[in-house]
């Protein structure tokens, strides 16, 4: 008896939960009826401005033909992004081999911001823009050309501590005070325990 007073409580609950979202949006919808001035009007588009594609997979696609606006907004974008790269690379110091890899990472966002530059005046040249696709284009194949030199110039960084390294080790090697002392037993026989 208890278990069938559970499983109906049950059931009411499941009905509450179902039934009340949908008076809920009923009661909504009735309260939200426009006034009849307002339902009378017809809303109207202005189709000037955009450019209407019958699509046979799509249907109707309506895209606006200042939308290479947009991409010459994140053509600049991408390139202010590489300029803050480029000097935060540059005023970084090389000195250990932490700053290194950050410069060594930071040279491959440089050159992922180059592809998106150039992929923005691609699509600016698939857009019928082909003034803005030269301009993008070219300040593309700088910007690689600027990554390079970059990457070039942390590496020569990286090649002048990795000799200091190895001239350190070398005057060490040199200098007997500097140099490691060989623990062999036998070596020094009046200090020798062993022995």
């Amino acid at each position: 008896m208890q278990n069938q007073k559970i499983s109906i409580n049950k059931l009411l609950l499941v009905f509450f939960i179902i039934l009340c979202p949908l008076f809920a949006v009923k009661s909504v919808c009735e309260e939200a009826k426009l006034p009849e001035e307002y339902q009378k009007k017809v809303l109207t588009y202005d189709f000037n401005n955009a450019e209407i594609i019958h699509d046979g997979i799509y249907g109707t696609i309506v895209l606006s033909k200042d939308r290479w606006k947009n991409w010459v907004a994140r053509g600049i974008t991408i390139l202010s992004a590489y300029v803050i790269v480029l000097i935060i690379i540059l005023s970084m110091p090389k000195k250990n081999e932490f700053e290194l890899a950050i410069c060594y990472w930071l040279s491959g966002v440089m050159f992922a911001l180059s592809l998106w530059e150039s992929l923005s005046g691609w699509l600016l040249f698939n857009i019928n823009k082909p003034d803005y696709g030269y301009i993008f284009a070219f300040v593309s194949l700088l910007m690689y050309l600027f990554s390079y030199m970059i990457l070039m110039k942390v590496k020569k960084s990286d090649v002048v501590n990795i000799e200091k390294k190895e001239a350190n080790i070398e005057k060490e090697i040199e200098n007997p005070i500097l140099s490691s002392v060989d623990n062999a037993p036998g070596k020094f026989e009046k200090e020798d325990f062993i022995k």
